[in-house]
């Protein structure tokens, strides 16, 4: 799974990746191991790493990952709209639906920048698949200040 996060501002796209890892509760690597995570989930949606990846390791409900992602461009002024790009597969399947939700922070990992999207639905053995999923109430108003140490967080249901 690599989120390839996507901000509309006027004519310009900016595309934001993970940089770090924030705050982890029940997510694992491809080996297992609580982190580093940002490192399984950084690539280019463009050409994609199916090597890496990050899961919910446990039961999903409290299961969350805040990973910090780059600073916006100097010249950012506010965001209009944004999408997000996730790649996903079942593995080992069973049991019902499992839902990768996603939504946008700012540093502190409590204050919003948009609203709780679905970003991707998994319910069976599948293979690597991407899904674009629309942010929605991303905040307009906010400017390269506030954007810039935001958090994506990830939380599986």
């Amino acid at each position: 799974m690599y989120p390839g996060l996507l901000f509309y501002t006027g004519a310009l796209t900016v595309t934001l990746y993970a940089t770090s890892d924030g705050t982890i509760t029940d997510v694992v690597n491809e080996l297992d191991a609580a982190s580093p995570l940002w490192s399984s989930i950084d690539d280019d949606p463009a050409s994609p790493t199916d090597s890496d990846w990050v899961n919910n390791a446990i039961a999903p409900g409290t299961v969350r990952f805040f990973p910090l992602l780059t600073d916006v461009p100097a010249d950012f002024s506010n965001a209009e709209s944004g999408s997000i790009v996730v790649r996903t597969r079942g593995a080992s399947w069973s049991g019902g639906a499992l839902t990768l939700n996603v939504q946008l922070f700012r540093s502190d990992e409590s204050t919003s920048l948009s609203d709780e999207v679905v970003a991707a639905t998994v319910s069976a053995n599948s293979s690597f698949v991407n899904t674009t999923a629309t942010i929605t109430g991303v905040n307009t108003s906010a400017g390269k200040t506030v954007w810039d140490g935001a958090r994506l967080r990830l939380r599986w249901a």
